[in-house]
């Protein structure tokens, strides 16, 4: 499932609500660091209905046009969760993965918030250990070879301070569990 996915069945867990609304709500929930775009959401409702995870209902309002209000079915919040905690080594090393795990890390008990944050700082460590070896940049040629240092340099210093961020946040996790 993708991030995306999680964002509105998670949005779908905490209350029923229209496209429109889901869009808002995410906006608050990330502080404008998530959007959806309508051209992902209203086709994933409609797999996410089609599916069985969401049930859905025309609601007219005299101020609005009527809408189609979808609520998380007791299949979906099951997917919801299992999702939540497949968080595999290749998507792991992808901050967006990471980020939409992170921003719902309420939904997951303590133990699995843990090792989302362990699989996240073995992907860093990982990436650190190819840019030390110079790999990366063998690999790049043409017209991205006068900039790939740069751009290197870049991902190693996002790397560290998210480590230094991992560790913050696992001492945080682990005092929860005490």
């Amino acid at each position: 499932m993708s991030p995306t996915d999680l964002l509105i069945l998670a949005l779908l867990a905490q209350a029923p609500g229209h496209g429109y609304d889901l869009k808002k709500r995410l906006e608050r929930l990330s502080s404008g660091t998530f959007a959806l775009n309508d051209k992902l959401l209203y086709p994933a409702l409609r797999r996410f209905e089609e599916e069985g995870l969401l049930s859905s209902e025309r609601r007219l309002d005299s101020a609005a046009p009527p809408r189609r209000v979808f609520a998380l079915t007791a299949q979906g919040h099951d997917a919801l969760r299992s999702s939540l905690e497949d968080f595999s080594e290749t998507a792991a090393r992808n901050p967006h993965e990471f980020q939409v795990r992170f921003l719902l890390f309420r939904l997951l008990p303590a133990e699995v918030r843990l090792a989302i944050i362990e699989r996240r700082r073995r992907a860093l460590e990982g990436s650190l250990e190819r840019i030390a070896a110079g790999s990366v940049i063998e690999r790049v040629g043409g017209l991205a070879q006068a900039y790939a240092p740069r751009l290197v340099d870049l991902a190693r210093r996002q790397a560290e301070a998210e480590l230094r961020w991992l560790d913050e946040q696992h001492g945080l996790e682990s005092a929860s569990l005490t």
